[in-house]
């Protein structure tokens, strides 16, 4: 069984995993790829923080946890990027998207809590 404080901190990681990359598309969609001036956009830099804030949930959970237990259910992150693209880039979620989603929810969760 994976102690709560882990678990929170994975599930937390997961979600600005997943936060992450929707800022970072939002951030550099209307700006120049090799302009100073994209580096400093808001939405860009929240989304190189959301990642960084992942990554530190992740380093923090793993000190007290087994990766075997934890790293599966980092890839909930997929799931809340598709959610979040879904709704705040209105990008459409198929059957096969939908499905994939179901998948890595129910593979992290056996992995994790039954592994």
């Amino acid at each position: 069984m994976i102690p709560l404080i882990p678990l929170l901190l994975t599930l937390l990681g997961a979600f600005f995993g997943g936060l992450g990359p929707v800022f970072v598309k939002q951030g550099i969609g209307q700006l120049k790829i090799f302009g100073v001036r994209t580096w400093f956009e808001p939405r860009l830099l929240a989304g190189v923080f959301l990642y960084a804030a992942a990554i530190g949930c992740y380093v923090i959970a793993l000190r007290q946890t087994a990766v075997t237990l934890l790293y599966p259910l980092g890839a909930l992150s997929y799931a809340w990027a598709a959610l979040f693209s879904h709704h705040l880039l209105h990008e459409r979620l198929n059957t096969f998207k939908i499905t994939g989603v179901i998948c890595i929810i129910l593979g992290a969760g056996v992995i994790s809590f039954f592994g």
